[in-house]
Formats: structure tokens, sequence, C-alpha cells
């Protein structure tokens, strides 16, 4: 299985990829996993997905700039109606270089913002970084099929995101605390794995 990680420090410049590289170890399978990280100021992301994967598939960070943005974005899902959305798009006067979905969504992104949701019929979660303004859309699909959990802490100024909850508790940063509130919470979202 493929998975993503992220987290944005607002109180300091991201210097290296430990951390991230960390998150993304603790996304791993049993199979050797190829890793993709950007790193931008006080951001970073990346994605890791097993080697053994169809070459065809996306699988990584996926990088693309319109007019005066640059957005990145990692995705793992499906999404069903891509080719209409695609096709609406292009009526807009977006290009598409491939079929890539990843450039669709960053595309859609572009076009309705945050909007760009009602526009999507699949199971999918999401980020979208902006590097041009420094910010983080993260999206899932209704039913919450494609998992995204994250961590924001105002004292230590830490947004931290996962695919997996493994990826979060492998940021440095991160304590897990069980209490009787977020166990109730778990067991009625979703059954441990």
């Amino acid at each position: 299985m493929s998975g993503f990680c992220g987290y944005k420090n607002f109180n300091k410049k991201i210097n290296n990829n430990l951390v991230i590289t960390e998150m993304l170890n603790a996304l791993k399978k049993k199979v050797p996993a190829k890793q993709d990280i950007t790193i931008e100021n006080d951001s970073a992301i990346g994605f890791s997905s097993p080697n053994i994967l169809d070459k065809k598939l996306e699988n990584t960070v996926t990088k693309k700039q319109i007019n005066d943005n640059t957005y990145y974005i990692v995705y793992t899902g499906k999404i069903y109606n891509i080719n209409i959305l695609r096709d609406t798009l292009i009526t807009k006067g977006y290009k598409f270089e491939n079929k890539s979905e990843s450039l669709v969504l960053i595309t859609a992104f572009a076009e309705y913002g945050t909007k760009m949701l009602n526009y999507l019929n699949g199971i999918f979660s999401f980020c979208i970084y902006n590097s041009n303004d420094n910010s983080f859309f993260l999206a899932r699909d209704r039913l919450g099929i494609k998992l995204l959990y994250y961590f924001y802490d105002v004292s230590s100024s830490l947004f931290a995101f996962s695919t997996e909850i493994k990826g979060l508790l492998n940021h440095n940063d991160i304590t897990a605390i069980m209490d009787k509130e977020g166990l109730m919470e778990l067991i009625g979202l979703r059954s441990c794995s």
C-alpha cells in the first residue's frame, strides 16, 4: 500500500529530511519502498510506495505550476469521474501533459479552490501544498475509506498529517497519549488495525 505524510513547523525552517524520512519509514510494509520527499521553508511532504507497484501508477510527489502558483500533491485513491473532470477543465483552457489524476486534482484546486471537492466522486485522500502562500489543503473521501490523520498543537506550532497513525507517531515532537475520549472516538470511527 502507498501512503503519504507531511508536516509544517510554524516556528522554524526545516533544514533536513530526517523527520519526514522517519515518518515515511513507518509507512513501509515488509517490501522495499520508494520514497519521494519535498521540503520547502517550514513544510515537508513525502510519499512512500512499494517498489513492486506498476510504474504507470502515480507514486510520487507531483508538482505543477499554474499561473503564478506552484502546487505539490501527494495522493492515494481513485477518482471515478476523473475523465469528466479533466474534460471540463480542458474546456476552461487548461492543458494536461499526461493522464495523471494528480495533475487533474491540482488543476481542479487551482480552478475551484476548496469547492473542488464538490466535483469529486471516488475514494481518495490527498494533500495539496501551495508553495507560494505556504498553505496546505487536505481532504479525504466523504466516507473516510481512504484514511487521513492529522495532529495540531498550538504550543509547539506543529501541524502534521499521515495516511496512517504510525506515520504521525514517528514525528519526534508527537507523543501518543490515550485518553477515554480518544479511545471512544477510535472505536466509534474505525476498528483498530
